[in-house]
């Protein structure tokens, strides 16, 4: 039992650790997704088609639980 209790208590440790993996990908997939939007939203095109983007790429905002 003592085995048993061991490999419980991993398992747990390994599912909580999955668990925050998961919301910290979670996440970034998130931010990608909102920068990639902030991109399309705020770039024109010159007249040789040559995109150009009106916020700078590091350009980040802080999204309201709204837009989540």
């Amino acid at each position: 039992t003592q085995l048993r209790n061991e490999l419980k208590a991993d398992m747990t440790q390994l599912r909580n650790e999955l668990e925050a993996d998961m919301a910290q990908l979670r996440e970034d997939f998130r931010r990608s997704h909102q920068q990639l939007m902030l991109a399309l939203v705020n770039h024109t095109h010159r007249d040789d088609g040559q995109a150009v983007f009106i916020l700078p790429p590091e350009m980040e905002t802080t999204p309201s639980p709204a837009n989540n």
